[in-house]
């Protein structure tokens, strides 16, 4: 028979979901989706900015999608990291 210590709920009712560290709390989780949104962001967005460039200056390859994409990333990475020091 199951008592209700055994049940699978952490102190303040909320369910634990698998693959999360046993104390970790719910904020320290979503810290992390979120410095992975930021870098996946930041990249989309240099990658959006360069290929506009790109298409601006007709003559210029794929020199403004590649620096856009370099761009985006460092600024995402940097995001990334000033989010982590918190």
């Amino acid at each position: 028979m199951q008592t209700a210590s055994n049940s699978m709920t952490t102190s303040d009712s909320d369910p634990k979901s698998p693959g999360t560290p046993k104390g970790a709390p719910k904020g320290q989780r979503m810290q992390g989706a979120n410095a992975g949104y930021l870098l996946f962001a930041g990249a989309l967005l240099g990658l959006g900015c360069g290929a506009l460039v790109d298409q601006w200056l007709d003559h210029a390859g794929h020199a403004g999608l590649l620096t856009g994409f370099g761009l985006g990333t460092a600024a995402g990475l940097y995001h990334m990291v000033r989010e982590g020091m918190r």
